[in-house]
């Protein structure tokens, strides 16, 4: 059995930065939505300061995934290698403090998808190929 690895440590208070209305109108989920997303509502519905200690087994899973699409021949290895790349640097930046959350970031999981597919545009969006989001957080 592996022995689990321990999670670093975040900084005892993170900082949501308040996003504009393009961030809060393009979530995953808002295809048939013309206006943002209330704020009330997303303060309401995030659970990103309770589950954003789990940013470490995130990317471990995300990792281990996107290994696999590569093994498989479903993602090109040289995309595997930039978005594992890009993991790694989104997993230091948190653990130093230095990653930025937004307010419309539903959890930690959206929070990583944002980042990775802001810096790699299209090829960061091919992590979550043949994954749901339940099997994303069974993790």
């Amino acid at each position: 059995m592996k022995k689990e690895k321990n999670t670093p440590a975040l900084p005892e208070e993170t900082v949501l930065k308040k996003d504009d209305s393009a961030l809060r109108r393009n979530k995953a989920w808002s295809g048939r939505f013309e206006e943002a997303t209330d704020r009330k509502v997303e303060e309401f519905t995030t659970s990103l300061p309770f589950d954003k200690r789990l940013y470490s087994h995130d990317i471990d899973g995300s990792i281990a995934h996107v290994k696999m699409l590569a093994k498989q021949n479903i993602i090109k290895k040289t995309e595997a290698v930039a978005i594992v790349k890009e993991l790694d640097k989104i997993r230091e930046e948190i653990a130093a403090g230095a990653f930025i959350f937004f307010d419309s970031d539903e959890d930690i999981h959206m929070a990583i998808e944002r980042e990775l597919t802001s810096r790699l545009g299209e090829i960061g969006g091919k992590l979550h190929t043949a994954r749901s989001r339940n099997d994303q957080v069974s993790l």
